[in-house]
């Protein structure tokens, strides 16, 4: 009779169970094959390998218990090999990596706030995929997969978008270690594309070092697929020049149209009441693709709270802004809408109509076009985009 902990049955039946799992996960192995392949920092790439030493060795524990007992043996110390190495991989992701949040005295802040625009003591979660993974090397990922699911993104284009998307954040890598640092809150996309909650009250915030308050604010309204670090980076520049502050909340995958979104932007205008450092009654509300939602429906709301609006590459809701503000006296405005000629995704028609559908209800609105531009014209041609906002805020007409 066997005496042992587990019988050979019992141990044949684990090895099994483990070559399932080893089967059933190759797609999470080939996900972390792509992020070896793609990733341009060190934490992805451990992380990468880690998972896939983690895939490895269940397959190869389960292989071993259908061998013969010295292929078993030699097919056993392998695995645990890689179990070993996978675990040493994962562990230096998260603790030497992976990370972290910023200092109270960096211009560049990570924020948790409550309902009431307070500070709350949320903390970053370090061991979400999202933490242990760079954003650039998430967005790496992204653009190796769009072209095969986005029937407005070819290869070509494809490749486009990771350079820009590179070039942003290698200048963000080389010059800000407090970007870097901050953690990405993509996490928070990938929750909300599951149908899971995702608001845990963050947002970035950027105040140039050199100045004090209370500054004016650019409140700006994230993307779809997340709250980019790279559009903060981008943006800094434009509070540098004119010396304003820069919050941007997080909300999800940026389906600001959802419910919460506008109570969300509502938030982080307490927020901005709260804080002494900056001018709640100058606050412009800008907003980027996705975050036309959230301007056409924050602004509707609450058109008294900001003194100009800015749209980059925006979805409109032009309907909702006539029915606004068709007999608003005074109008709501100005507004300042930038886009590429060549966006696929928003074709600049659908734009020029919607200017001229605000204009007709008495909103002062100035567009701007970027010849040959595409979607992330922010990304491909940031310098260009941000002097013209900056004239522009600086020359704005007034509401009238």
């Amino acid at each position: 009779m066997q005496t042992g902990l587990m019988t050979p049955s019992t141990l044949t039946n684990i090895r099994s169970v483990l070559l399932a799992l080893g089967i059933l996960a190759t797609p999470v192995a080939v996900m972390a094959l792509l992020l070896l392949v793609v990733a341009v920092s060190w934490d992805s790439r451990t992380f990468g390998a880690g998972i896939l030493g983690w895939v490895m060795a269940a397959l190869l524990a389960g292989l071993a218990g259908l061998s013969n007992p010295s292929r078993a043996k030699t097919l056993s110390m392998v695995s645990w090999a890689f179990a070993l190495a996978s675990a040493i991989a994962l562990l230096a992701s998260r603790f030497l990596f992976a990370p972290g949040e910023t200092s109270a005295t960096d211009p560049f802040q990570v924020v948790y706030i409550d309902q009431n625009g307070h500070p709350a003591p949320t903390r970053y979660n370090r061991w979400s995929p999202a933490a242990l993974v760079s954003e650039v090397d998430q967005l790496a990922m992204g653009t190796a997969l769009i072209s095969w699911i986005d029937p407005y993104i070819d290869t070509e284009k494809a490749n486009r978008i990771d350079h820009v998307f590179h070039a942003v954040y290698e200048d963000m890598r080389s010059k800000s270690p407090a970007h870097v640092a901050a953690g990405s809150q993509l996490g928070a996309a990938y929750r909300d594309l599951a149908d899971w909650e995702f608001q845990n009250g963050h947002g970035y915030a950027y105040r140039p070092a050199t100045l004090s308050g209370p500054l004016p604010v650019l409140l700006f309204l994230h993307g779809s697929l997340g709250n980019f670090k790279g559009y903060l980076w981008v943006l800094q520049d434009l509070a540098d020049r004119l010396g304003m502050a820069i919050v941007a909340p997080t909300f999800g995958a940026g389906n600001w149209n959802e419910p919460g979104g506008v109570e969300t932007v509502a938030r982080w205008l307490r927020y901005c009441e709260n804080d002494v450092s900056l001018d709640s009654s100058n606050i412009v509300l800008a907003g980027i693709s996705n975050g036309g939602r959230g301007v056409t429906r924050t602004w509707t709301a609450m058109p008294e709270r900001f003194s100009a609006v800015v749209c980059i590459s925006p979805v409109f809701e032009a309907e909702i802004l006539e029915q606004a503000f068709a007999h608003a006296s005074p109008p709501a405005g100005p507004m300042l809408v930038i886009h590429g000629t060549q966006d696929a995704r928003i074709p600049e028609a659908y734009i020029t109509g919607a200017v001229e559908c605000i204009r007709r209800i008495g909103i002062q609105c100035d567009y701007q076009s970027f010849a040959g531009e595409d979607h992330f014209l922010l990304f491909s041609q940031p310098g260009a985009v941000i002097q013209h906002i900056e004239h522009w805020l600086r020359d704005r007409p007034q509401r009238q």
